[in-house]
């Protein structure tokens, strides 16, 4: 394999990469269920679902199937004006899976499309009701929206921003719901929390104006940018406001939708029905790409009812309801329901939490975040305070490194001091206790080159 070794090297720019430490060798070549095989032929547990994405694990002879006959029979169909069947049946059972009053299905190519579809929508929307004012998108600081320019404008991790500013304008950012690094409550880990990180879209409005705020973009988890569930009653809240305010709700589930939290999607958890709900990467299980913006008949009637010249919508890409990532798609919520996956999630989110929680109370460990089968581990330099540790010492890279060393792969974060996890949905009760160990392990080995 030292020819693609080498034309990696030579030709390859990886995204999210420092390339000048890039190890072009660190390829794999194969997968099979929770395991992914590299160039030298070592096993690997992937405990990150390639991007969050590798659900349903590697070798789903079922998936490929699906797309297979659908080459065979239409590899290529555009939605332009025209539909096909896969689309259509995709559509129906994405409106059937969603929560309530959720029944408008567009389906564009990946998750960062659909963050641009629904920035799109909410302003559009508000157009068709003569409320041309309100144009103002909310995000909050950790977001992570795609990298699209509209997901970029709305980023809250500054390392993913700043680099290509002048951004998009008309972007606002409010607090993220963090109850360790709240920037509303003393301290770390604090006794009550007082959802000040939701009331601050209440001071936005008042000072931006409720005319000019169009919508408001959230992951019900957090994940690039920590992986950070919500207090209690923070989603609930926000709700409550964007009712009061006449603003739209958006939740980005490209990463948490379809069964990686215990439920078809994490708003289900919190009793919340958005306006906007964006699913990706697991609508596939990881094997197409593919995206869906789902919305309201409310949303849909009052852009599509707009008497224009040509299109009331007027956006869209060549690849959008591709015909083969829709029969991924079919096939991925066949194995889904048939195989009650969504419901193995749950059950084994305890002992997966477990597992990582045997890290608390180690030297370096400040805080074990889990969320159904999403998990974060944050490595402080004071746990007493939760100071983090200077960027340059790299501490979640280091610790990745050493998880891959041992056979695990696992993410480190934008905030340097994070290490995230979510392994496949059909990760078995004996690898997640192999996954405990070696995280047990990479710890210690990490500890031991950052405090010496």
């Amino acid at each position: 394999m030292s020819d693609v070794v080498a034309a990696d090297a030579a030709h390859l720019w990886h995204p999210f990469t420092r390339q000048r430490d890039h190890d072009p060798a660190r390829m794999v070549a194969s997968g099979d269920g929770a395991w992914v095989t590299d160039l030298d032929g070592r096993r690997l547990l992937d405990g990150f679902s390639g991007l969050w994405s590798v659900n349903l694990g590697y070798g789903r002879a079922d998936i490929v199937a699906a797309i297979h006959r659908q080459l065979e029979t239409l590899p290529s169909a555009s939605l332009f004006g025209q539909g096909h069947p896969t689309a259509a049946r995709l559509a129906e059972r994405i409106a059937a899976l969603s929560p309530g009053g959720l029944n408008r299905v567009f389906l564009s190519l990946q998750g960062a499309q659909a963050v641009e579809t629904a920035m799109k929508l909410a302003r559009l929307y508000w157009r068709a009701r003569g409320r041309t004012d309100k144009t103002i998108i909310v995000t909050r600081d950790r977001a992570y929206h795609g990298t699209a320019y509209g997901g970029t404008s709305l980023q809250g991790i500054a390392a993913n921003r700043l680099p290509f500013e002048p951004t998009l304008p008309g972007v606002r950012r409010i607090g993220a719901p963090h109850p360790y690094r709240c920037r509303s409550c003393a301290g770390p880990r604090p006794a009550s929390c007082t959802l000040a990180c939701a009331d601050e879209l209440e001071t936005l409005v008042e000072r931006e104006g409720r005319d000019r705020i169009a919508a408001v973009i959230v992951e019900p988890v957090m994940g690039s940018g920590g992986v950070i569930p919500p207090p209690d009653g923070y989603l609930r809240r926000l709700r409550e406001l964007c009712d009061r305010h006449e603003v739209l709700l958006v939740a980005d589930e490209v990463m948490t939708g379809l069964g990686r939290t215990g439920r078809w999607f994490a708003v289900d958890h919190f009793g919340v029905v958005p306006d906007v709900l964006l699913m990706a990467k697991g609508l596939t299980g990881g094997y197409m790409p593919l995206a869906a913006t789902v919305t309201t008949d409310a949303v849909y009637e009052a852009v599509t009812g707009r008497d224009t010249a040509g299109a009331e919508f007027p956006t869209g890409n060549t690849w959008d309801g591709h015909p083969p990532s829709c029969a991924a798609a079919l096939a991925t919520l066949d194995a889904l329901e048939n195989e009650r996956l969504v419901e193995r999630v749950a059950e084994l989110a305890p002992l997966f939490a477990a597992r990582l929680r045997r890290l608390e109370g180690r030297p370096g460990v400040g805080d074990v975040r889990t969320f159904g089968l999403i998990g974060g581990v944050e490595l402080v330099k004071d746990v007493a305070t939760g100071e983090p540790y200077p960027p340059e010492t790299g501490a979640a890279a280091r610790f990745a490194g050493h998880c891959r060393r041992l056979g695990l792969i696992v993410r480190p974060l934008a905030d340097g001091g994070t290490v995230a996890l979510a392994p496949p949905f059909v990760v078995s009760e004996a690898e997640l206790t192999h996954l405990g160990d070696v995280l047990a392990e990479a710890h210690t080995a990490t500890m031991e080159e950052l405090e010496g």
